[in-house]
C-alpha cells in the first residue's frame, strides 16, 4: 500500500497456516526452510498480536544445533499460524550501542493541517539485555529539532534518567542523519 517507504524486507508469511514469499505467492514447507536456511539470520514474530514484543524471536542459524525440518515446524507452531519471517534491520553504529541487544528506533508523529506541518520526535532505546524497545522495556528520550536528545528521558512507570543502562549520557547525543529522517517523514506524510 506504501510503496515508497521503506520496510524490513519479508522473507516468509503465514496467513492461516499458508505459508507465501515475499510476493505473496503459495510456497511448500521445505521451500520456506530453505528459503530461512539461505539467509541463516531473521526475527519471526506472530502477524496479530504481537504487542509489547511477544512473540518476537531473532533467530541465527549459526547459533542452533540442529536446524531438521523437525525444528523448523516446531519454530513455525510456536509462531502461531499468522506470523511474518523478516530480515533483521540494521541500526546505526551510534544507536545500536545505546543498548545493542534491541532495534532502537526513533519515532516520528507528524501533523498536517491547513498545509500546515509539524513533527515531534523521540527514541525508544531498550533496557540493558532486551530484545524490543517496548514501553515496558525500554526508555523513552525527546529529540529536538536540531536532532540533539533531550538530557532526560523516561522510564516504565514515568521515572526520569539522563543515561542508558551502559552509561551513554542522552543530552551528548546527537541521532544520525535526523535531519533526512524528518524529511523523509514530511514527504511521506504529505503524499500519502
Amino acid at each position: 500500500y506504501l510503496p515508497d517507504i521503506p520496510f524490513p524486507k519479508t522473507y516468509i508469511r503465514c496467513i492461516n497456516q499458508i505459508l507465501y514469499d515475499n510476493d505473496l505467492k503459495k510456497i511448500s514447507f521445505e521451500d520456506a526452510v530453505s528459503i530461512l536456511k539461505e539467509k541463516k539470520t531473521f526475527v519471526i514474530k506472530p502477524a496479530l498480536d504481537s504487542m509489547q514484543g511477544q512473540g518476537v524471536k531473532k533467530i541465527d542459524l549459526l547459533d542452533v544445533e540442529n536446524t531438521s525440518n523437525e525444528w523448523f515446524k516446531d519454530l513455525f507452531h510456536k509462531a502461531s499460524k499468522n506470523f511474518i519471517v523478516q530480515e533483521v534491520v540494521l541500526q546505526h553504529p551510534d544507536i545500536e550501542k545505546l543498548n545493542p541487544s534491541s532495534l532502537n528506533c526513533c519515532r516520528i508523529t507528524t501533523i498536517l493541517i491547513n498545509g500546515k506541518y509539524t513533527y515531534a520526535a523521540m527514541l525508544k532505546i531498550g533496557k540493558n539485555g532486551s530484545r524490543v524497545d517496548n514501553w515496558s522495556s525500554s526508555y523513552l528520550v525527546g529529540i529536538n529539532n536540531e536532532g540533539i536528545l533531550n538530557g532526560v528521558g523516561y522510564g516504565y512507570n514515568l521515572n526520569t534518567v539522563n543515561k542508558t543502562d551502559n552509561g551513554i549520557q542522552f543530552g551528548d547525543m546527537k541521532y544520525p542523519c535526523f535531519d533526512a529522517l524528518v524529511s523523509n517523514a514530511e514527504s511521506f506524510h504529505k503524499k500519502y
